[in-house]
């Protein structure tokens, strides 16, 4: 931060059947004097989290929270450095609409019918932005992996498999000061390359994305 202290948020997973939450640790400007605050939810999994300050230098750590490698909704916490506390936690989950971006109009009402909602899988958190007025946007992108047999001959034994990177939609949630959602956007893609990568850039103009 602007003090010269160090931020760093880490995942903690105890293992099968436990809840995934962070922890936010901040080594203050003398490089001894170490702080800890832990980020949870109850009875939920925190699945990423991103680290910002707002203009009266509190500390936001925003994300999604849902599973492993799935989000349902976002998760907002304001941090008082000075007491080294949680003083503000915000939930809110996706809206039916935006947790079916990616499937046909009959899967949607499918579920719509079932009252079932969806998980979006395989996103992962790029960027936080604070805004003049504090509003935040969170973006992401789709990644994942798949493999492909290139070996023409289903009789041979010979393993020539070649990886694919697939980088696919990027989402952006805009969220207010306290961590409401106030826009959700989906920008809909698909990319294949060779290599696991970002392919897209983040820039913050003027308070506009």
């Amino acid at each position: 931060d602007d003090n010269g202290n160090l931020l760093f948020l880490y995942e903690i997973y105890e293992g099968k059947g436990s809840n995934i939450y962070y922890q936010l640790n901040r080594y203050l400007s003398n490089g001894t004097d170490l702080k800890q605050v832990e980020l949870t939810i109850p009875d939920k999994n925190i699945n990423s989290l991103k680290i910002g300050f707002t203009l009266d230098e509190k500390i936001i750590c925003a994300g999604f929270y849902g599973g492993r490698s799935a989000i349902i909704g976002t998760c907002f916490f304001i941090v008082e450095p000075q007491n080294n506390s949680v003083i503000y936690t915000q939930l809110q989950e996706f809206s039916f609409d935006f947790q079916t971006i990616d499937i046909s109009r009959r899967k949607k009402r499918k579920l719509q019918k079932k009252n079932k909602k969806r998980y979006l899988y395989n996103y992962q958190l790029d960027y936080l932005n604070i805004y003049n007025n504090n509003s935040i946007s969170l973006v992401a992108e789709k990644r994942y992996t798949t493999e492909e047999n290139n070996n023409s001959d289903p009789t041979s034994n010979d393993n020539d498999t070649k990886t694919k990177y697939h980088n696919d939609n990027i989402i952006i949630i805009h969220l207010d000061s306290l961590g409401n959602i106030q826009n959700e956007k989906a920008i809909i893609k698909r990319q294949e390359s060779s290599t696991f990568r970002r392919t897209y850039s983040n820039i913050v103009i003027r308070d506009t994305l």
